[in-house]
């Protein structure tokens, strides 16, 4: 699934009113959705295939993510099946981007990592 495609068991949605994001726990499509407050989709976090690889954003996979929490800077996603929280941080502003700043809106260099239970 891509970002056009369809939700499939969005389990928990996070609303960020300082950055107007919407960040959507896909869970059957092993991916977060993120999207303005208007519904449109930004960006998806996770390649869509079932896994616990970590990675750059758009790479990594999950297996059915439910909560998430923002921390500053910091995305946390419980990866409620691989029994791990995983979490995205910008790696630096002066490198090529591929993620979304969730404080501001300005896409950044993001790797995904885990910590297990």
């Amino acid at each position: 699934m891509h970002a056009s495609g369809a939700l499939s068991f969005p389990g928990k949605v996070l609303a960020h009113a300082p950055s107007q994001r919407l960040f959507i726990a896909d869970s059957n499509n092993n991916r977060i959705v993120i999207a303005d407050l208007d519904g449109k989709v930004l960006d998806v976090a996770g390649s869509g295939a079932l896994g616990k690889t970590d990675g750059d954003f758009h790479a990594a996979t999950f297996n059915h993510p439910q909560g998430m929490a923002l921390d500053g800077n910091i995305l946390y996603v419980a990866d409620t099946e691989n029994h791990l929280a995983a979490s995205a941080r910008p790696a630096s502003p002066y490198r090529d981007h591929d993620c979304w700043d969730w404080r501001t809106g300005a896409q950044r260099q993001c790797a995904w990592h885990r910590a297990h239970r």
